[in-house]
């Protein structure tokens, strides 16, 4: 009896032992579920420009994709159908490879090359009671609404990232100083920026487009669900392009530019 009491401490005594063992183990985090903030991003983009460092400046892009992922097929499921179909409209108009689709090669050419696509990552909309090629016509009932985390997965060739008002702050505060006066070498942290990213300098204000062209303005959709306005931006120039859909399918039916400014 003695023995088996002694036998049981025993075991008892070695289980705890080894328990206090494993909770000093060092267990690696797996990098897959690590999110990086942007204040760690804006520190990998200034150490990359100093270090003049290509490989440097792509690692700025991985942590920034990892930061703002695209959303899931089941998030994409839950969002209500309107929202689905706004999505829908911008991933079929938005080609940034091919400006002539929505320009008839008629658009301004300004900081056309990239490596990463960035996008916009909100997004008006107004749902219409009539053909919203009308939308401005009076007596139109117009529903306005915005997503404010828009992401979209654009069918091109490069990699994206979404410029999230963080992402725009980071880009902004690597080219400008706290007072909103350029760093003494800005024109050299663009020449960097610039080898990954478009940046279209403002008319009216010291920032940059950001957001690879096109950019989306607006979007008016009729309560069907079957015909779009686009309301758009390249580089100084505007245009509205008009979608139908049919078979479930979006389709470009015409797109033109309007004003430049």
């Amino acid at each position: 009896m003695k023995l088996k009491i002694s036998l049981f401490l025993f075991i008892a005594f070695l289980t705890l032992i080894l328990s206090y063992g494993c909770r000093d183990k060092i267990i690696e985090p797996d990098e897959s579920t690590i999110k990086y903030s942007f204040d760690e991003i804006a520190r990998q983009l200034e150490v990359a420009y100093q270090n003049n460092s290509q490989k440097g400046l792509d690692s700025v892009f991985e942590m920034w994709q990892n930061a703002i992922p695209t959303f899931t097929e089941n998030q994409k499921n839950s969002f209500p159908d309107t929202v689905c179909e706004i999505y829908n409209i911008f991933e079929e108009f938005y080609t940034p490879e091919d400006l002539n689709r929505i320009t008839g090669g008629y658009h301004e050419n300004f900081e056309t090359d990239f490596r990463y696509i960035v996008v916009q990552n909100s997004i008006e909309y107004a749902v219409t009671d009539t053909n919203p090629e009308f939308y401005y016509s009076k007596g139109v009932e117009l529903i306005n609404n915005q997503i404010t985390d828009f992401r979209p997965q654009p069918p091109v060739n490069f990699p994206f990232v979404y410029l999230s008002t963080e992402a725009d702050s980071m880009i902004y505060r690597f080219l400008y100083q706290p007072d909103g006066t350029p760093e003494p070498d800005h024109s050299e942290r663009i020449s960097f920026i610039r080898q990954a990213i478009q940046l279209t300098h403002h008319h009216w204000i010291n920032d940059y487009h950001k957001v690879t062209m096109p950019i989306v303005l607006k979007i008016y959709i009729d309560k069907s669900l079957s015909q779009a306005l686009i309301i758009f931006r390249v580089f100084y120039q505007f245009g509205n392009a008009y979608l139908e859909r049919t078979n479930g399918k979006w389709k470009l039916v015409y797109s033109v530019l309007t004003a430049i400014e």
